[in-house]
């Protein structure tokens, strides 16, 4: 049975039942292995005993137990799991006999929660080619850290694709060691799963990899969380950095203003009268003050003297930031409220719901703003009720003011009852603190909204947990204790319970109740006890309500019930109440969550110092590993470093392991989800209080008035938790659900102007799902699955608004399968909001941040909540230090020509969203009239005690109607779209390679194929979250605590431009974990400078270059001397004074400053003018006599030419009678164009296919290259295995160049299993070609892990392609004319198929499922395409290429007969070889006029692979040396077979000789000498071999010399670089004809881009292939120097261009490709092109650009252009700023704009 598929919620229910209100029977959803999980029947009434039966059933196992129950009777019944029980989701089948007859199902889950696993990386959220550090802490459930075991780590993609595995981890003392993970670069992007499994037991966490589309900068500010009446003083602090988090320069204003009662009063009134906000500038009217930012700067104002703000009579301060960056010229601001309190009070209410037509009881706290409790003081509670009135009356509402308040032992709370009339249907709240006068006396709440609840229809039952008498102990050691209403384990707690009956009662016998105690879903203690009825019921008793308050009751029954509280019990348990007695009347029932201290047996505390640190003199190399860059090492002299460090200690048990992370503090915007903090663990722990499982009887639809729009909820919390729906009726707020979001056309980060996806339909647009009749894949529309066009070639990388929107739809839609396979499979842990106590909270603080967070109708730019941008990255309020500060982050200032923005419209789903519109302030709609109806409207369709039984996490079996739920809220449409997979998947034999992840992927996989789905966001949807989410972690590290409980680390080299925040954690055998309280480190002291400039350039180009100075030493200092070391490589000049060098070759920039005050800024900018091409490096130093800093900046700089670059390369065998080769001389023509040359030796070349740079080929795009890094790689560890260098270096290094390029290659992947030449598109077009190759790489035995699930799906699609002859065909893309078009097109594709199946014997390797199925039987997929092929040798064998790869695929086999190997042999030894004269190569010559170069090459490298595998070492070594030497003459010659087959070529043919000869013996020395007099020799043995050693010969030269002397083989590199000033040689007649255009825009920095292609092939080229075959020509463009891209907006511009079908930036090299799709229709005729370039204020005096056009399938034929530009006005710096902002509409013209046109 296929468990996973029963996982997503199918809730069978089958019912016979012939009594009414007669049983009740609790069962938990979750079954726990090795535990005695605990259910309870109670019999109302029956005849006779009833005897019930529990048969539970999973897979093969099977569980019985039987209860016989009397009439007025609960038992309770036990099912243990042994251990080795499986877990998944079984069956349970309830039948009762005897006096009742009944019998019913439910889906019951099994878990194994024996191991607590908390994965833990260094950052959540990363880029694409960062790398990821992961560890993992394993503990018992007690919190004992496992001592030693394995454990196994995967990760997962966007997508849910397998990426990555770190296999038999070892555990040691309860911690993993530190794994390191590469990231790809075109990888899916979105929320990555990091898992970690022990047995059963899976954890996983989710961190986002992305990056924004829209460049911008990100600007945060950290403030106090509050101010005091008594405060003098702001403090905080202001960074900003651009989006790869890298500090910058800025100007910024910082105003603020005052909220006093008057303006309080005054926004209420309005918001009373539903008046419009008004729009006007309100901040500049403030006091202000104006600075330069380099990096980040620390702010303490004097608010009296500065701001004229008297704080004491203040309710708030309003703080408003704008920063100008120096380098774009935009706008971010910040919006920022500061709460004013006195006396340290707040306060808050709860519960924060209302039942109508009954009286509640409320309590106020009052709190410090730490959360701590303290005395209250007076008050006002406003309560403004919102009554339903009829059709045609006018609406009414009701105001009561509350003064009195009652206690029950405690001066820090006030309680009061409030009656709400019947007609009630909303309720909302203020609190107002008031002084002795009377008078309003602080900061009062915004108005709270209260959730509406069931009514009751009986009596009303409550529960309250009485105060300890004792103090209690064994409490959590980090938080102290300051309440007695706690529980303790080891403790009996007592529960007072209540019962007052809406109606007389006449029996007055002890009433029998019933309880369940809930933990973390499973039952932990049942039982029954009484409460008894008070005769005299006008008395008022110690616990009963005050009778002034309250009507004459007729009866209460009340009672103490006990419980002893157990560990199992930890953290929070619900207790359940309920009494279901006909004979009473009552049906009734109650919850109770409370907290239950005793978690943590010890404790960790953190602390950060300053302390002294001698620095010596550095070197510094940091491209020592980029040889081909030729930089040198640079000296850093002791005093320009720092003096100071900063210190972490940390105290606890002694001899315990610590592990601890340093990280920048913008971590805590995403509410530190990945850290070890105890807010995480919380959420942990109580993972299980809520599963997706509807388990309730459900009352006929014909009786249902409540459609449940929402059948999953989409943010994480499994059942709307914090809200008044928690369960069916649950879920927060999604971020693509059309509500107030950044990117919904609110106040987000689009600022004013109208979001990219305001005023259209949002993502779900009215779209029906997957079951309903929208126009899908499934019904007549076209998509994955449909009837996509095929005239293109490949499909569109190119994106419009309607595709986001598009996109957005269907992985919103997506998601929902998605949602329980990350929380029931993966168990995703992190994500749920921890649900509120009822009683004192132990171990969460409350916080105040949604009741004082922001002032009415002001959109809160600072609250933590606000930062849920998107459902992946959740934010939860978590503690830091003493929690004295909050980040307050940033939005664009836009300019925009909409007036209003236009909110897209809420759909029907979001109207339960309840928990997020709470936080967030994002719904425009919650606690209006018009929401308050719709709730209303559904709350009337089932009673109260369903309604606490659905949220108390249990599946309810009964008859009693009081019971029953809206068959509509049991998520039919959910049941109905999973029931058809209920059949079995995979086969017996694929299920056993498969675990319980993969069996789930598999299935959501099938859905998102079948109804064509997406599980990806658009990347726009994570924008401002990738940006203001991203940071960096400096120390992520273990260490330990010593035998005198402390223990210390010294933090490396940080500067001052980020605040630091560090967690942590230790690990005791004896005293288990402990979490320390996160801190905030403080800031290193010392002088630092900061300097930027462009990254990109060209030689003679102007560019700006701004440093600064901060002085953080907290003295003021004199004589400050900054420096900028001299270099041949650039000149600086004065911005103003143009023609004064103020440094050059031999002459330091110095700058002497007289004075420096504390926390002051020297900020200047110069102009920088390059003076040759390469990477250039700028050393600036600073120095003060209490210490100095300095910065390296690194520039890389292009020759404002064409490019060229020659390669003479030779490949020598030394291992033969000759053992001299030389002396070669090699000339150098055109030495004036000549820019570099560089001489490299290597035994195997083979280190260059280590480097990222070179892993991929230049001219490759797509999907073609990530195969050729795969394969590249794959190739090299094959060879280190084969020779046994499993020890070196290198070895590991493929491990980790295979992972990132197999995410790469996971980016082109669709859900059906096959691959595609673009990624990111709704339309793909799957080609064959390119998915067998894919599955060849990913099948190999060299890969460090497998995917099962990619592997099925793509051999289930490349299956489907099987003729009943055994061959493959597709219609789809190829890009090889040999292998895709002619009359051979089948016979290549079938042995592509064949060759990708078998490569490598990967048959041996193989899960078994996959070799049973390819090799099993006469008639297996392989046998029969190898009958295919051999049939049709006779046809082929005259035809070179097909022949030639059809006897490669046969050798592949290990398993082919002797005589066909024989065969094989035979052929190859009968093609003549070609002898080249001069060395004795030799290769086979292309006489077929229709061959071009590249077959050529193609078939040579295929013939030595051949020669290489019957181990003819010495013909395939004379073939390899002239196949090296025709990278000089064609150095381009790459497509994706061919980069395959010649990395075969070099790997084999080294480990052939190293399997040949003997490596101790090769011993080769390369004598190398210039005419310039330079001499270089390299010495070659068996530990360099496979290193390239590089030698950079210095200008100019004319003529190189070398001789090769030894035993071995060489290889000798020479590489010369040109720069031409027009392209050499160009092909006549040449194809292409090119134009390109650059127009400024009115807004000075944009720049109009127009490209416009004309393609007229050449004779040969149409005679090479059929004319409806499209060409595919790639053109690539360097940017100019200071401009950068939009991606997402030149998305939208060539979006309309129907032949652009992909286009691709290029960051290292700052160069844009676009793709371009040629058919033959419009051969000869103009394609036009635009797009966009942003213009940046860091450049003048351009040089003109390269922009180069080649023919993909053929890319010799290129042609080379220069293009020269010149923009005006030539500004740098702030000057250019100015004046684009004074190009920009001013504010008052923008509704000028829109004003339609007079006739």
């Amino acid at each position: 049975m296929n468990w996973s598929l029963i996982i997503f919620g199918l809730v069978a229910l089958t019912s016979v039942t012939f009594a009414k209100d007669s049983y009740l029977v609790i069962v938990p959803k979750l079954f726990k292995v090795d535990y005695d999980n605990q259910l309870s029947i109670f019999i109302a009434s029956a005849a006779q005993p009833v005897e019930v039966k529990f048969d539970f059933i999973l897979g093969s196992k099977r569980l019985e137990q039987k209860v016989v129950c009397k009439p007025g009777e609960t038992r309770n019944a036990t099912l243990t799991l042994p251990k080795e029980f499986p877990i998944g989701a079984g069956e349970l089948i309830i039948t009762g006999t005897g006096g009742l007859q009944f019998e019913e199902k439910r889906d019951v889950i099994v878990y194994d929660s024996r191991h607590v696993l908390l994965v833990q990386t260094s950052a959540s959220t990363y880029r694409p080619h960062d790398t990821m550090e992961i560890r993992v802490i394993a503990t018992t459930e007690e919190l004992m850290p496992i001592e030693s075991d394995e454990i196994n780590i995967e990760i997962y993609d966007a997508a849910l694709k397998l990426v990555g595995e770190f296999p038999r981890v070892p555990i040691r003392s309860g911690l993993t060691e530190t794994l390191r993970f590469p990231i790809g670069e075109d990888v899916n992007l979105g929320g990555w799963l990091v898992s970690a499994t022990i047995d059963n037991t899976t954890s996983s966490i989710q961190v986002i990899v992305s990056r924004p589309v829209t460049p911008s900068f990100d600007l945060k500010a950290i403030f106090q969380r509050f101010l005091l009446r008594t405060d003098k003083f702001l403090r905080g602090v202001i960074e900003i950095a651009d989006d790869d988090n890298t500090p910058i320069f800025g100007r910024a204003i910082v105003s603020i203003g005052q909220v006093t009662e008057q303006e309080f009063e005054m926004t209420m009134k309005s918001q009373a009268r539903k008046e419009e906000p008004t729009k006007s500038e309100e901040w500049r009217k403030w006091k202000s003050q104006k600075f330069e930012i380099a990096g980040r700067i620390e702010l303490n104002y004097d608010l009296l003297s500065l701001f004229e703000i008297d704080i004491s009579k203040a309710l708030a301060i309003q703080i408003y930031i704008q920063v100008t960056d120096l380098q774009t010229g935009q706008e971010r601001v910040i919006r920022h409220l500061i709460p004013v309190f006195t006396r340290d009070i707040i306060y808050e209410i709860r519960p924060l719901e209302f039942e109508a037509g009954m009286k509640n009881e409320y309590t106020v706290t009052a709190k410090r703003p730490d959360g701590k409790p303290i005395q209250m003081e007076n008050m006002i509670v406003n309560v403004r009720m919102i009554l339903r009135g009829e059709k045609d009356q006018e609406q009414e509402e009701k105001i009561v003011e509350i003064k009195d308040f009652y206690t029950r032992g405690r001066n820090d709370m006030g309680f009061f009852n409030m009656e709400f009339p019947e007609n009630c249907i909303g309720v909302l709240m203020t609190v107002t603190p008031v002084g002795e006068d009377g008078k309003i006396h602080g900061y009062r709440t915004v108005t709270i909204p209260l959730m509406p609840t069931p009514r009751r229809n009986g009596a009303k039952l409550s529960i309250e947990l009485l105060p300890s008498t004792v103090a209690p102990v064994n409490t959590d050691v980090n938080v102290p204790v300051v309440s007695s209403q706690i529980s303790t384990v080891d403790r009996v707690s007592n529960f007072y319970i209540q019962l007052i009956p809406s109606k007389p009662v006449e029996k007055f016998e002890p009433l029998l109740m019933s309880y369940v105690l809930m933990t973390n879903g499973r039952i932990t203690l049942t039982g029954e006890f009484h409460i008894k009825p008070t005769k005299e019921c006008q008395i008022k008793t110690k616990r009963a309500l005050r009778p002034e308050e309250q009507m004459p009751l007729t009866c209460v029954f009340n009672g103490t019930l006990p419980i002893y509280i157990t560990r199992d019990m930890v953290p929070y348990s619900t207790l359940l109440v309920y009494a279901f007695q006909p004979s009473f009347g009552f049906n009734v029932a109650e919850t109770y969550r409370f907290s239950v201290a005793g978690l943590f047996q010890s404790s960790l505390t953190l602390n950060a110092t300053i302390v002294p640190f001698t620095s010596t003199e550095t070197v510094v190399d940091n491209f020592k590993f980029v040889p081909e860059m030729n930089t040198k090492p640079i000296v850093i002299s002791d005093k320009v470093q720092d003096k100071t460090r900063v210190e972490l200690s940390f105290t606890g048990v002694p001899e315990s392991t610590v592990g601890l992370n340093v990280f920048e503090f913008d971590g805590i915007l995403q509410g530190l989800s990945n850290e070890v903090t105890k807010e995480r663990l919380l959420r942990y722990l109580t993972s299980y209080e809520h599963v997706p499982l509807v388990s309730m009887p459900t009352m006929p639809s014909g009786e249902s008035v409540v459609r449940a729009q929402r059948q999953m909820p989409p943010n994480g919390d499994m059942s709307g938790q914090n809200s008044a729906f928690q369960g069916p009726m649950g879920g927060a707020q999604g971020p693509m659900n059309g509500g107030q979001g950044p990117m919904n056309g609110g106040q987000g980060p689009m600022g004013g102007a109208q979001g990219p996806m305001g005023g259209a339909q949002g993502p779900m647009g009215g779209a029906q799902g997957p079951m309903g009749g929208a126009q899908g894949p499934m019904n007549g529309g076209q998509g994955p699955m449909g009837g996509a066009p095929q005239n293109s070639a490949f499909a569109r990388r190119t994106i419009s608004e309607a595709d986001e929107d598009e996109q957005a739809r269907l992985e919103r839609v997506g998601y929902e399968a998605r949602y329980p396979v990350e929380k029931m499979i993966f168990g995703v842990h992190t994500d749920h909001t921890l649900l509120p106590v009822e009683g004192d909270d132990i171990y969460v603080s409350s916080k105040m941040g949604r009741i004082y967070g922001d002032m009415p109708n002001e959109e809160s730019t600072s609250s933590e909540f606000d930062r849920q941008l998107d459902r992946t990255i959740n934010q939860f309020d978590v503690s830091v230090h003493n929690d004295d500060f909050v980040i307050a982050t940033s939005m664009p200032l836009v300019f925009a020509t909409e007036p209003k923005t236009k909110p897209i419209p809420r759909k029907p789903e979001q109207d339960m969203n309840v928990e997020k519109e709470t936080l967030s302030s994002q719904s425009t709609e919650y606690g209006t009239r018009k929401w308050y109806e719709r709730m209303s409207s559904r709350l009337n369709s089932f009673s109260q005690e369903a309604f606490k039984f659905m949220q108390s996490g249990l599946s309810i079996v009964s008859d009693f109607d009081s019971l029953r739920v809206p068959v509509e809220m049991k998520r039919e449409n959910l049941t109905k779209l999973f029931s058809k997979f209920r059949q079995e998947s995979l086969t017996v034999l694929e299920r056993s390679s498969f675990n319980i992840r993969d069996e789930a992927r598999d299935l959501l996989e099938q859905y998102i194929s079948q109804y064509g789905l997406s599980m990806m966001i658009p990347p726009v949807m994570l924008e401002e979250q990738s940006r203001i989410g991203y940071y960096r972690s400096i120390f992520f590290n273990t260490s330990r605590i010593e035998s005198q409980g402390t223990g210390k680390v010294v933090l490396p080299r940080t500067k001052p431009y980020s605040t630091w925040l560090a967690t942590g954690f230790a690990l005791n055998s004896k005293s288990g974990l402990s979490i320390a309280q996160p801190i905030r480190l403080p800031t290193n002291q010392g002088l630092f400078v900061l300097a930027d400039c462009e990254k990109y350039g060209r030689v003679g180009e102007h560019m700006l270059f701004t440093y600064g100075i901060n002085n953080y030493l907290e003295k003021d200092l004199t004589n400050v001397i900054f420096r900028i070391r001299a270099s041949p490589d650039f000149e600086l000049i004065e911005q103003s004074k143009p023609d004064v060098v103020v440094s050059s070759k031999d002459k330091d920039y110095t700058l002497t400053i007289p004075s420096l005050k504390t926390f002051g800024v020297e900020t200047r900018s110069l102009v920088l003018i390059p003076k040759r091409c390469g990477l250039l490096q700028i050393v600036l130093e600073v120095e003060s006599e209490f210490g100095g800093d300095y910065e390296i900046l690194t520039l890389f700089v292009r020759e404002p030419l064409i490019e060229r670059k020659e390669i003479t390369a030779r490949l020598f065998d030394l291992t033969g009678e000759k053992k001299t080769y030389g002396p070669i001389v090699e000339k150098i023509v055109e030495p004036t164009n000549l820019r570099a040359v560089r001489v490299s030796a290597s035994g195997s070349f083979l280190e260059r296919f280590f480097k990222k740079y070179t892993m991929s080929t230049a001219a490759l795009v797509g999907i073609d290259r990530a195969l050729v890094r795969l394969y590249r790689s794959l190739a090299l560890r094959r060879y280190y295995n084969e020779t046994l260098q499993t020890e070196s270096v290198y070895f590991n290094m493929t491990a980790e160049n295979i992972t990132a390029a197999y995410q790469e290659l996971q980016f082109y992947n669709d859900y059906n299993g096959s691959f595609s030449f673009i990624a990111d598109d709704r339309s793909r077009h799957p080609s064959l070609y390119l998915t067998s190759l894919a599955f060849g790489a990913m099948i190999s035995p060299m890969m460090p892990f497998r995917d099962n699930v990619t592997l099925n799906r793509t051999l289930n699609w490349i299956l489907s392609h099987q003729h009943e002859d055994g061959s493959f065909e597709d219609n789809g893309a190829c890009f090889h004319y040999q292998f895709c078009a002619g009359e051979f097109r089948r016979e290549s594709l079938t042995a592509i198929v064949l060759y990708s199946l078998t490569r490598d014997n990967s048959s041996d390797c193989m899960p078994e499922f996959i070799r049973r199925r390819l090799f099993e039987g006469e008639n297996s997929p392989v046998m029969r395409a190898h009958r295919y092929l051999v049939s049709r040798v006779p046809d082929v064998k005259s035809h070179i290429i097909p022949i030639t790869l059809i006897e490669l695929a046969f050798i592949q086999d290990r398993h082919i007969s002797t005589d066909l190997r024989q065969k094989i042999h035979d052929t190859l030894i009968t093609r003549k070889l070609t002898v080249v004269p001069e060395d004795n190569s030799k290769y086979w010559k292309n006489v077929d006029d229709k061959m071009t170069i590249s077959d050529e090459l193609l078939i040579n490298s295929m013939t030595i692979s051949l020669y290489a595998y019957y181990n003819d070492y010495r013909t395939a070594f004379d073939m390899a040396r002239w196949a090296v030497k025709q990278l000089t003459i064609h150095p381009q010659y790459d497509t994706i077979l061919d980069a395959i087959f010649f990395s075969e070529v070099s790997t084999r043919l080294s480990c052939l000789f190293r399997k040949q000869f003997e490596m101790d013996k090769v011993a080769v020395t390369i004598d190398m000498a210039a005419d310039n007099g330079e001499k270089q020799q390299f010495k070659i043995d068996s530990k360099n071999f496979d290193a390239i050693q590089i030698f950079h010969i210095t200008l100019p030269v004319r003529e190189i010399t070398y001789s090769v002397h030894g035993f071995g083989i060489a290889g000798v590199s020479i590489v010369k670089i040109f720069a031409d000033k027009e392209q050499q040689k160009p092909i006549e007649p040449m194809p292409f004809k090119l134009t390109q255009e650059f127009q400024p825009k009115n807004w000075l920095n944009e720049i109009l881009a127009k490209t416009c292609l004309t393609y007229t092939p050449t004779t040969e080229a149409q005679r090479l292939a059929k004319d409806t075959f499209n060409r595919t020509i790639v053109i690539d463009i360097e940017l100019p120097s200071g401009m950068r891209v939009n991606e997402r907006q030149i998305g939208f511009f060539l979006s309309r261009v129907e032949n652009v079908q992909y286009f691709r930036y290029d960051r290292c090299l700052n160069k844009l490709s676009l793709f371009i799709n040629v058919p033959s229709t419009i051969y000869g005729k103009d394609i036009c092109m635009e797009w966009c370039l942003e213009r940046l204020s860091t450049v003048v005096n351009w040089s003109p650009i390269s922009i180069r056009v080649y023919d993909y399938l053929q890319p010799t034929t290129t042609l080379f252009r220069l293009v020269s530009i010149q923009f005006q006005p030539s500004l740098l710096g702030y000057s250019f700023v100015e004046k684009v902002h004074e190009s920009r509409p001013k504010l008052d013209s923008l509704t000028l704009l829109n004003k339609p046109k007079q006739a």
